[in-house]
């Protein structure tokens, strides 16, 4: 009996704004606005559990339907209307996922309209014209995303009708066998839809690029509706805090005129700059523009917000963190640092390895060669996503994914994107729409995706054609885009490397200097330097190998994972060495270099162990990877000044240089790696000075293995010496035994 009374559906004002598993998203974040008293729409969530029942069970929970009527009578006390009533309530059923999968799951406008309340609400707000339009817009969108009708049948329909009237009604006589007039049916219907959308491919397409478990499900969150169609005192926008494609510290956004948001999300139509809601009302500009920045600071990150504007009143439908360029991205989190809203390890955190990659190896752009504007055969739209792309034109995204399995570089060319041209727009380096504004889907999925859009051309795509200037694209022609100026180009035009900014260069010296390289509690553990040199040669040649997508993904996460352990250890232990070398030497250096070395905490002691641990817990104390950089160049200078004491030299000059270099950004982990394998000092190997890797490595047979890795062997010949030297770990077991035969013909081991 407890669970079947289980709350699952919850009002804004008690919702938990943190509990982001249970409302998702957007439910979570409307609660927050509720909290801070923002124009917010009254609503109410569906909680994920439901969405994950109906994924188990194929229906909705029975303790569903009385909670959702308890909600829907409190939402029209709140309200002063009626669902399905003589004062009409229409509501706004949305998606709401714990994490943002922005236009990959549905939504439903003005549900609970029916011919009986479109009689009432034309009535109620003295506006006929409004309540055809706004009928006509619920039969359009619940016949496609509820009842599955296909768009493209029904738009025929209403391009043959002259008014919203004569529109609904054709709708109407294709949809009537499917179409239920019960506004609560049509409410659960419509929550059965978003939680099918969950499911849908494009929804697991997305989930699967960006790693996103299949076991949250989805919020459904229900509005009050607002309607921005009521006339040209009325529209809807979406606005940024920031400008997503460079990252500059402005509003940037648009705003449609008569326009409920769908058109503006959609890109089914190409609507102004956000400026021109500022000429027509200046006051509420202001006003919008106070709540974005306070909903950023709230956030403390850019946001995008979702609001409507009904007869000159405004409303904040939703907000979320913004989708960004990477580039856009590191700007923002730069200029946050500067503001004082964010940390330096924040701004950092907010960046997966793969988008640091891409910082450090910025967007491609056409050569200074090619004049772009003075090139006849282009065409102009709005710089939706920056970059540039060459590649052969599809018109479909299906004919998008074949050519991209070919090989084939694709730009995606259409009238306008929906979430169903998901799996297209991921198989193509660049997108063109006729269609949409820069918050447009194709906009916004550009960016997420990293590559070139330029949307809102305006040209006429038709019979698997398109002209570009004087020049007609087929299926399979070749365009250059660049989605940093706006432009295509019917030609293939040569790329270059964009340059760096000095944000970028100012995140990544962030990131060597809070990532931690050195870490104290490898002292208590044991490595084998044998081992640690065949995972990482056994890896290396197993990463050469042709391997299927799988087995190739867990190859390069284990060799991620391995070198950045192992770049760790040999960090740690080499500071330590250098400590240990100094503490030895210690009667041999001069009163200033003892006094400089000594505020480091370089102590000469009996304890050879004792002091290398306190000299690096003490240069942690000090600071980060720069403090230890900076010991390390001490280190190299004062061992410099010694070649004939047994103690220091070049060869210790060189190891302190090594770890400088690795600390300090100089040398990526992979050459560090190797370079500590090849390094000496004076009586052998640079792997005796500390248990942590003296105590496993036997120096003998590292010695045979350093001349096994510099002879070229075949990749067989070379895992089968390697092997004969050493063990490797268990997790590169697995992989070397999935990816052929052991060479003896056994199993490895």
């Amino acid at each position: 009996m407890a669970r079947r009374n289980r709350q699952v559906v919850f009002f804004f004002r008690e919702g938990d704004p943190t509990a982001l598993q249970t409302f998702g998203g957007k439910g979570a974040n409307l609660v927050k606005m509720r909290k801070a008293q923002f124009p917010v729409p009254p609503g109410f969530i569906v909680s994920t559990s439901v969405s994950r029942a109906f994924q188990q069970e194929g229906t909705l929970p029975e303790r569903l339907e009385w909670q959702l009527n308890r909600a829907v009578t409190d939402l029209e006390k709140e309200t002063r209307l009626k669902f399905g009533g003589k004062q009409p309530l229409l509501v706004s059923v949305r998606s709401g996922a714990p994490v943002s999968m922005p236009g990959m799951m549905d939504t439903v406008l003005n549900v609970g309209m029916n011919l009986e309340v479109l009689e009432h609400f034309i009535a109620y707000t003295g506006d006929a014209e409004f309540g055809h339009d706004t009928y006509r817009r619920f039969l359009m969108g619940f016949g496609t995303t509820v009842l599955g009708f296909g768009r493209s049948a029904l738009e025929n329909q209403m391009e043959k009708a002259s008014t919203s009237q004569e529109a609904w009604i054709a709708l109407r006589e294709i949809l009537k066998d499917a179409l239920t007039d019960d506004p609560r049916e049509q409410l659960r219907q419509a929550i059965v839809a978003v939680c099918k959308s969950w499911d849908s491919p494009r929804a697991r397409d997305y989930r699967s690029l960006y790693d996103i478990s299949s076991q949250m499900g989805t919020a459904v969150v229900v509005q009050a509706m607002v309607f921005g169609n009521r006339g040209d005192n009325s529209g809807s926008g979406v606005v940024f805090s920031r400008d997503v494609a460079t990252g500059a510290r402005k509003i940037y956004g648009e705003f449609a005129f008569n326009e409920q948001g769908e058109s503006l999300v959609a890109g089914s139509q190409t609507p102004e700059d956000i400026s021109a809601l500022g000429e027509k009302d200046e006051e509420l500009f202001a006003t919008l523009s106070h709540f974005v920045k306070s909903i950023e600071q709230l956030e403390r990150d850019a946001v995008d917000v979702e609001f409507t504007v009904e007869n000159g009143k405004l409303y904040i439908l939703q907000h979320r963190v913004a989708k960004r360029t990477v580039q856009a991205a590191v700007r923002i989190a730069v200029d946050m640092v500067r503001e004082g809203l964010i940390t330096e390890k924040d701004a950092v955190s907010r960046f997966s390895k793969d988008e640091l990659e891409k910082i450090a190896n910025p967007l491609k752009k056409f050569s200074p060669l090619h004049d772009l504007q003075q090139t006849k055969d282009r065409i102009n739209g709005l710089a939706a996503s920056p970059g540039a792309a060459c590649g052969r034109v599809c018109f479909t995204s299906e004919s998008a994914q074949i050519l991209s399995r070919q090989g084939e570089r694709v730009i995606l060319v259409l009238p306008e994107t929906s979430p169903d041209d998901f799996a297209g727009m991921l198989a193509s380096s660049a997108i063109v729409t006729s269609r949409g504004g820069t918050t447009c889907h194709a906009a916004v999925v550009a960016r997420a995706l990293g590559i070139p859009a330029v949307v809102g051309t305006g040209v006429v795509i038709g019979d698997g054609s398109l002209q570009v200037g004087n020049k007609i694209v087929r299926e399979g022609d070749t365009l250059s885009v660049d989605g940093s100026m706006g432009m295509v180009v019917a030609d293939k035009l040569d790329l270059i490397e964009s340059e760096s900014s000095d944000e970028a260069g100012i995140l990544l010296g962030w990131k060597r200097k809070h990532e931690k390289l050195v870490d104290l509690d490898l002292f208590n553990s044991n490595f084998s330097v044998n081992t640690i040199l065949n995972d990482m040669y056994v890896l290396e040649t197993i990463r050469q190998e042709q391997l299927n997508d799988e087995l190739r993904k867990e190859v390069e996460a284990c060799y991620d994972m391995a070198l950045n352990h192992y770049a760790q250890i040999f960090a740690t232990y080499l500071l330590a060495a250098v400590a240990g070398e100094l503490r030895h030497g210690w009667h041999h250096l001069s009163a200033v270099d003892r006094e400089s070395l000594g505020k480091w905490g370089v102590f000469h002691t009996s304890d050879r162990t004792q002091a290398q641990v306190t000299t690096v817990k003490r240069l942690l104390e000090f600071g980060g990877n720069d403090i230890l950089a900076e010991f390390c160049e001490i280190a190299e200078r004062t061992f410099e000044k010694f070649h004939a004491t047994g103690f220091g030299g070049r060869p210790w000059a060189v190891i302190a240089q090594t770890v400088r270099m690795y600390l300090a950004g100089d040398i990526n982990q992979t050459l560090f790696v190797d370079r500590v394998f090849d390094l000496r000092h004076n009586n052998g190997l640079a792997f005796d000075k500390h248990p942590m890797v003296s105590s496993l490595t036997d120096r003998t047979k590292l010695d045979r293995q350093l001349d096994i890795k510099r002879m070229v062997l075949e990749p067989a010949q070379r895992i089968k010496a390697l092997l004969g030297m050493g063990r490797v770990s268990q997790e590169v077991l697995v992989l070397l035994n999935r990816t052929y035969p052991n060479p003896n013909g056994g199993r490895n081991s």
